[in-house]
């Protein structure tokens, strides 16, 4: 997986062409609310967290319209209730989950020239688990329930900017089965929203 990441980081990077090192590049901080929910065949009656993201951004622009966007930040995901144990030992439990987020996108938008523009984006986004409590003990120390060392899913979403401001709307696709048979399926994060940026221009 690491080396599907970094692969695609240096095909992004071929892709700017040399005219670009002299266009402005854009940092910026980024945060907002989600509501974080499970799919696939195991996510029957688990319901839905509303959790955050919280992080910072960069945007490397090929020309006025075309740029690519790479992220890193803390999302919260989870679930107030998910089954545990197995058998007999079968019980609901809060789930809490924290991920280390890095999103590659592709970012489309209206010209420099026009005040308020108009972004959409799309693209990979790879995270790895910094913290996983299952009634608030470590998963670790839970029988029979074992969380995934890496998430890898699908993003896309839109946003509207002024002057570097912009506030949008996303959602995650989630593709890896992150949680146990116990579960009863296959179980993917989903999560869908709504975020507010400011970005600088070096």
């Amino acid at each position: 997986m690491r080396k599907q990441l970094v692969a695609l980081i240096a095909l992004g990077m071929t892709l700017i062409p040399a005219g670009a090192a002299q266009a402005q590049y854009g940092f910026g901080v980024i945060a907002g609310v989600s509501r974080s929910a499970f799919t696939g065949a195991g996510s029957t009656d688990v319901p839905w967290r509303t959790s955050a993201l919280a992080g910072a951004l960069v945007e490397i622009p090929t020309d006025q319209i075309l740029s690519l966007r790479m992220e890193l930040y803390v999302a919260t995901k989870g679930s107030p209730q998910v089954r545990t144990g197995l058998g007999d030992g079968l019980r609901q439990d809060a789930l809490k989950l924290a991920y280390l987020q890095l999103p590659v996108l592709v970012q489309l938008q209206t010209p420099v020239a026009v005040p308020l523009r108009s972004r959409t984006f799309f693209g990979v986004s790879s995270a790895v688990p910094v913290r996983c409590k299952v009634a608030n003990q470590s998963c670790s120390g839970v029988d029979h329930f074992r969380l995934v060392s890496y998430d890898f899913g699908l993003l896309f979403g839109a946003e509207i900017d002024f002057r570097g401001l912009g506030i949008g709307a996303r959602y995650e696709a989630g593709m890896t089965s992150v949680l146990p048979a116990a579960t009863g399926g296959e179980v993917r994060n989903g999560t869908l929203a709504f975020t507010v940026r400011y970005t600088w221009a070096r």
